[in-house]
């Protein structure tokens, strides 16, 4: 009975000796190597998904100050030419249209018969951030961008780098981060967050130090498509001291280098939004 006993607990002991191994090793393959943030910057770019066209399917869930509406619809994207968004209710009957270029925007508004053509300043105003048609794109396809970008030759000229959480976390800061210099030379701040597995990117954050309002962008639930991976949930948070919103967007289909249609046509009983 004693040799019994001495041997249970001896191969109990030798249990707790194998996993206690095993977790030293899994904490060691997680610990992260520290990159300067050129190399970090070039990995995500090479990492990033490959396409002319995209054709998505999206499902919604829109929250406006507690009002909340689902929506589904069309996003068709010509890289780095037009944007095309159509928006439907529930019931299926389009009741927005969306066209983007680099140098304009055109909305159509069914339900109202109205429409907008022009710059980006009506965008603008609607999500309360100085968008273009670059970082429009570049969040809809998980894309490097950099917020209101000056400087192109290197665009992460002002961004820091360090780790955080497990994960790479660049940001547009000055070193000295010192309010008064966020102030005078860069009134909102980029955050990126980026996977060291993949390095893909899981968030975004825009913060306006002057005007108080976030934007925050979340990307999960990626998927293989096309040798490589593209997320399928966005989140959008938008923040000011008067409202706030959040729109859940799901990839529901996407479809990779065909021909798109991008159909866009103002009839005359539509009336311009001044």
């Amino acid at each position: 009975m004693i040799n019994r006993k001495t041997n249970i607990y001896l191969y109990f002991f030798i249990l707790i000796f194998l996993y206690s191994c095993g977790v030293t090793k899994i904490v060691k393959r997680n610990k992260i190597k520290d990159l300067h943030i050129e190399k970090i910057y070039s990995e995500v770019k090479e990492n990033e998904f490959v396409y002319n066209t995209l054709s998505i399917k999206y499902s919604s869930k829109i929250n406006l100050n507690g009002k909340e509406n689902n929506v589904n619809g069309l996003i068709r994207i010509k890289k780095d030419s037009a944007i095309w968004i159509s928006v439907s209710p529930g019931f299926g009957v389009e009741v927005m249209r969306i066209l983007a270029s680099p140098d304009s925007v055109k909305l159509l508004n069914k339900l109202n018969t109205t429409y907008f053509a022009g710059d980006y300043s009506y965008l603008n105003k609607l999500f309360n951030f100085k968008f273009d048609y670059n970082s429009l794109q570049s969040i809809f396809t998980n894309e490097f961008f950099t917020y209101n970008l000056k400087e192109k030759k290197n665009p992460i000229t002002n961004f820091t780098s360090k780790i955080e959480s497990n994960k790479y976390f660049l940001q547009s800061l000055p070193k000295s981060n010192s309010k008064e210099d966020v102030l005078t030379n860069s009134p909102v701040m980029q955050q990126i967050i980026v996977s060291p597995k993949d390095f893909k990117i899981t968030k975004i954050l825009l913060f306006d130090y002057i005007k108080n309002r976030t934007l925050q962008v979340d990307y999960s639930n990626f998927e293989d498509i096309e040798e490589n991976s593209l997320p399928k949930n966005i989140d959008f948070r938008f923040n000011t001291n008067q409202k706030k919103s959040i729109i859940n967007l799901k990839y529901n289909k996407v479809v990779v280098n065909k021909k798109l249609k991008m159909p866009f046509k103002i009839s005359k009983k539509y009336l311009p939004i001044n």
